[in-house]
């Protein structure tokens, strides 16, 4: 017999599968399966939520037959298997369920597509059935040519990047670049947590026309919430099939009521037609620090080598962040050369009216959206502060200030100004926050500012 494990990639769900039963008086049925789950060495792992006659056969007749495709030849193989349990909850089916709800988040059927039990299949025998003329979108789509092994001089060469940062934004953004250049995932973000929110913050991306800098996902919402809550990874090989599925099966609005959804101020950067997508969690510990994400357009992008390096990357990012908080005293603004650091001089006439609501926790800028919570309260603080004549701070008195509401143990100051810093640069390039010194920030303003509260 075939061992399962060595056929691995057909588990993928990048072609859909086929089961065969029959009902106990012996008449068949063939269903298409979204993916076919290789729960261990001897069993499979069916999801249930539309094939109620499937489900009927097993339970009478556990005698079945399944069919897995091998997307990197098109193989087909055959497993002999018999039902054995059904689950409905505990580890696995939870497990199983996150990653349905990511799906369902991410297609807008979160209020429909739902993980209904887990069909469990003993392996009785696999044998190989030849290569088969599959149709269908996803055949029809070029598979990229991607590497099978980890290459560990590329993976050195990362590391070495890590190493060279000199506080948190540089690791940001070298890191992504790097994955970018010497393994070539051209599109990817860090999120990171920031205290006790519930609530990750895209704080670096990389290979996007806008940047995203400041979009937020809730923890448990989508492939990347999902990996933040369980903080294991996620990995989709064919979104673009279980998405279609998923709002497929999901009712017209008309059909039933949904509750309305919340639309960020800055939107969540994304490739419009993602069909492979990757979430690694970047655990230090068992301390959530943040998300690892990359994507493509190519269906069955990612391998298992690309799960092995950002396994092994996310790993060195929490060691390298919690180094650089440590040994460089919460530094986290580059010190630039002045050309670089100084805004361009524009007309003192040009008006920048700062708007604070402190309901909402956030500051407008000429009445758009510009940030809110914590990086809102320090960039509110040294607005205010600015109006006095005072233009330099350092993170000690900012750690002080009780307004601002941070965290006494592992505040993450240094991301915050990091994410203030960066939505300045964006939306409000005539006011930018520099490094001044060790430990010290100075905010330059050109222009004539008017805040207000509400």
């Amino acid at each position: 017999m075939i061992s399962p494990f060595s056929i691995k990639n057909a588990f993928l769900g990048v072609i859909p599968s086929t089961i065969l039963t029959a009902s106990s008086e012996g008449i068949p049925n063939v269903a298409y399966l979204s993916q076919v789950y290789l729960l261990n060495e001897t069993q499979l792992g069916l999801t249930t939520q539309f094939f109620n006659k499937t489900k009927s056969n097993i339970t009478t007749n556990p005698h079945c037959t399944v069919r897995v495709y091998d997307p990197d030849n098109f193989s087909a193989y055959e497993i002999e298997a018999q039902y054995s349990h059904t689950e409905s909850d505990g580890p696995l089916f939870s497990q199983l369920a996150k990653k349905f709800d990511a799906i369902a988040d991410y297609s807008g059927a979160s209020h429909f597509f739902k993980l209904q039990s887990i069909e469990v299949l003993n392996i009785v025998n696999i044998e190989k059935i030849g290569n088969e003329a599959y149709t269908s979108e996803e055949a029809a789509l070029p598979l990229p040519s991607r590497r099978t092994i980890i290459d560990f001089e590329s993976l050195q060469k990362v590391c070495e990047r890590v190493s060279a940062a000199q506080n948190l934004e540089d690791l940001f953004d070298s890191i992504l670049k790097a994955i970018d250049l010497e393994f070539g995932l051209r599109h990817s973000m860090i999120l990171m947590k920031q205290g006790d929110a519930d609530r990750l913050y895209t704080i670096s991306t990389r290979g996007y026309d806008q940047s995203g800098v400041g979009s937020e996902v809730k923890i448990g919402e989508g492939v990347i919430g999902r990996a933040a809550e369980m903080k294991v990874p996620f990995a989709h090989a064919s979104l673009t099939r279980e998405i279609l599925y998923a709002r497929a099966t999901a009712p017209s609005p008309k059909e039933t009521a949904t509750e309305s959804v919340l639309h960020y101020a800055i939107p969540l950067p994304g490739l419009k037609m993602s069909r492979s997508q990757m979430a690694i969690p970047i655990v230090l510990r068992g301390e959530l620090f943040g998300v690892l994400f990359a994507e493509s357009e190519n269906i069955y992008e990612f391998r298992d080598s690309d799960e092995s390096i950002l396994k092994t990357l996310s790993h060195v990012l929490a060691l390298a962040i919690q180094n650089l908080q440590i040994s460089h005293d919460f530094e986290i603004v580059h010190t630039a050369p002045p050309t670089m650091a100084e805004p361009k001089v524009r007309p003192s006439k040009e008006k920048l009216i700062f708007s604070y609501f402190h309901k909402e926790d956030c500051i407008l800028l000429n009445g758009e959206y510009l940030i809110r919570n914590v990086p809102a309260r320090i960039l509110w603080r040294m607005l205010k502060d600015y109006q006095t004549g005072k233009t330099e701070f350092t993170n000690r008195e900012l750690r002080m200030d009780s307004w601002l509401q941070l965290p006494e143990v592992k505040d993450n100051l240094e991301t915050r100004l990091i994410l203030l810093r960066k939505r300045l640069e964006k939306k409000c390039p005539l006011v930018s926050i520099i490094s001044s010194g060790r430990g010290r920030i100075s905010l330059v303003v050109s222009g004539d500012i008017t805040l207000s509260e509400n």
